[in-house]
């Protein structure tokens, strides 16, 4: 009979917990613990649901009473949707959830809540729960998950039988781990290579080609509850142009999932596109974080639990040869579309039209275009701007080039198309984006340079004269010069002299040409440091370094009468040396030249170099050569 009576008392007090506690307000709340007797130290999770008929406004602000001693994080908050059939008809109701991560660092019984969630400018209330927290390691402390809706699971009511609570069997972890919120299939992991925390990297593809994004991920696993980013190193990447997907974790959610058996709390921290710009095996070097969080030892001032990711390697080769079509540059990989617009279409010769080419796509988006060549029309160095971002996980955008396009003669004009020729990795082939620019209606310049008609000569005017009368032909009277003792006697007085004064005039000559030739080669570097300085003032980097690079190649045919263009780079610093040039200017002027062909086939320039100033630096120092040659 007393077994009845608990049984009866279990039961009324089961109606009167679960009755909803916000029925007048509209709001059903229910709540679940992870357990009811965690262990000290350890960390368990208290989740709310807050739901609402559809249509209503939605319950927000969630709060949790703990009670002094409980560590508290969170709460996570998710959107909830139910539907369910019940009497023929349709029940739609909308909500949150709300989890909250709690850690009892004593043994003992603690009071968790009322939650409450705010719903229409009033605050509304759940039940709050007990538990039991037991010593750590404790033998049956692992119990069932707490279902606050089961009253026969809470601390301090009788276990009856066949009504839940522990039985002959007991229970295993993988219920309590069926409570868990899901989690991205991409943090799963088997084992866990620490038994504290530890951060994993991973890249995908491990195989690529020049130019072709990888995407590098790397995630924070912790086991003694929820942690914090600190004392951060990024990863290397000497080989690779970056795009930042994920610049840090602290706007991340940290989920919680099972690994060999425990419980962990996992997290991406980090996420790049890589664009490869060479090939060969490159690497890419570990991570360093700090885990800053209770039940993490730091391991100094501001440093947390450091811990290092695996370092990575991937394979890049170049886009294979055969069927590559003309022109195609490597590292133009991606997908892209190229449309066009020619204004206007109908000038006069000598004028000028205006090309509009957009670049779209994913992507390593190229800095140059391939232009059509002509007769008589002549293009000029485009102007660009570009949109690109990330797009999710993969970088794309757009990247519009402008070109002044000037006609010379007068006619149909037809200006052909604008192509780019590049590599698809996802369908593993070539394709080429094309723009038709069509035609262009150009009329004559009346008011233009006309060249002058071709005056018809007589080859023999001037040789002999016109003969009036019949008769033999006047003997011609023999000039002075005809007879060769007058070469003689016009040589042989004045021969020394001639020498002597031929070699001194010719040596002033030299110099005099030498100079010449340094005031040109002086004049054509300051000219290309004005277009430097008016391209890095616009924002132009690429032309900015073009250049930059063309007045340094000048400057130094000036010094030392060297066509550095023509000498490979890696022989240049010798060649240099050889003319003359001090070592570190030599390794300098290499350095501007690496820098500025990086800018121009990747865009690179993280510091915002300017390009001019380093060119002038290096003119002025090359002024100051003498050389050796």
């Amino acid at each position: 009979m007393s077994r009845v009576r608990v049984f009866l008392t279990c039961l009324v007090a089961l109606l009167a917990w679960a009755l909803p506690a916000a029925a007048a307000g509209g709001v059903s709340l229910k709540s679940q613990l992870s357990t009811s007797r965690p262990e000290a130290g350890e960390t368990f999770t208290f989740q709310l649901t807050a739901l609402v008929e559809a249509g209503n406004p939605m319950p927000s602000a969630p709060r949790l009473v703990t009670p002094p001693g409980i560590t508290v994080h969170g709460p996570s908050i998710s959107t909830q949707s139910q539907v369910s059939i019940t009497g023929g008809g349709v029940r739609h109701r909308m909500g949150i959830t709300a989890t909250w991560t709690l850690t009892a660092p004593r043994t003992g019984r603690f009071r968790i809540g009322p939650p409450s969630v705010q719903h229409e400018g009033h605050r509304v209330n759940g039940q709050a729960t007990v538990v039991e927290v037991v010593p750590a390691g404790s033998a049956g402390s692992r119990r069932s998950p707490f279902n606050p809706f089961d009253p026969f699971g809470m601390p301090g009511f009788p276990q009856i039988p066949g009504f839940g609570g522990d039985d002959d069997q007991g229970d295993d972890d993988s219920d309590r781990f069926d409570l868990l919120p899901p989690y991205p299939d991409e943090l799963k992991m088997s084992r866990a290579p620490d038994a504290t925390a530890f951060l994993r990297a991973v890249v995908h593809p491990t195989h690529a080609v020049v130019g072709q994004q990888v995407t590098l991920t790397i995630y924070a696993y912790g086991q003694r509850g929820v942690f914090r980013e600190t004392n951060t190193s990024e990863p290397s990447r000497e080989a690779f142009l970056a795009h930042t997907l994920l610049e840090n974790s602290y706007a991340e959610r940290m989920y919680q999932l099972p690994i060999d058996g425990q419980l962990w709390y996992a997290k991406k921290v980090r996420e790049l596109a890589l664009f490869p710009i060479r090939s060969g095996k490159l690497s890419i070097g570990a991570m360093r974080m700090g885990f800053d969080g209770r039940g993490y030892p730091s391991q100094g001032s501001n440093k947390g639990l450091v811990r290092y990711s695996n370092p990575l390697e991937i394979t890049v080769a170049e886009p294979p040869v055969a069927g590559r079509p003309p022109g195609y540059k490597v590292g133009d990989v991606g997908r892209f579309t190229l449309t066009a617009n020619v204004e206007p279409r109908e000038i006069v010769a000598g004028e000028a039209v205006s090309v509009v080419a957009k670049l779209e796509g994913t992507g390593n988006l190229p800095f140059t275009l391939k232009t059509p060549q002509r007769q008589a029309v002549e293009w000029l160095d485009p102007t660009t701007v570009d949109d690109i971002d990330a797009r999710g996980t993969t970088i794309g955008g757009w990247r519009k080039f402008t070109y002044v396009v000037r006609i010379e003669e007068p006619g149909e004009v037809e200006l052909g198309e604008i192509s780019l020729p590049y590599w698809d990795p996802d369908r593993d082939a070539y394709e080429v984006a094309r723009a038709d620019l069509g035609s262009v209606k150009v009329k004559p310049n009346p008011g233009g340079y006309t060249p002058p008609e071709p005056k018809e000569s007589d080859a023999l005017e001037g040789i002999a004269k016109a003969r009036t009368a019949l008769g033999s032909a006047a003997d011609r009277h023999q000039p002075i010069t005809d007879h060769p003792w007058f070469w003689g006697l016009l040589l042989l007085g004045p021969l020394g002299v001639v020498l002597v004064s031929a070699t001194a005039h010719a040596t002033g000559r030299a110099r005099e040409k030498l100079g010449e030739r340094r005031e040109s080669k002086t004049r054509g570097a300051s000219r290309a440091i004005s277009d430097a300085r008016a391209a890095h003032k616009a924002g132009d980097r690429a032309k900015a370094a073009t250049a930059s690079e063309r007045a340094v190649l000048t400057a130094i045919e000036a010094a030392v009468g060297l066509k550095a263009r023509g000498v490979l780079r890696e022989e240049l610093p010798s060649t240099l040396a050889e003319h003359g040039v001090p070592k570190d200017l030599a390794e300098d002027v290499v350095a501007l030249l690496d820098d500025a062909d990086a800018v121009r086939f990747t865009g690179a320039d993280d510091d915002g170099a300017d390009f001019p100033g380093r060119a002038e630096g290096l003119i002025a120092r090359l002024a100051k050569v003498k050389s050796s040659k």
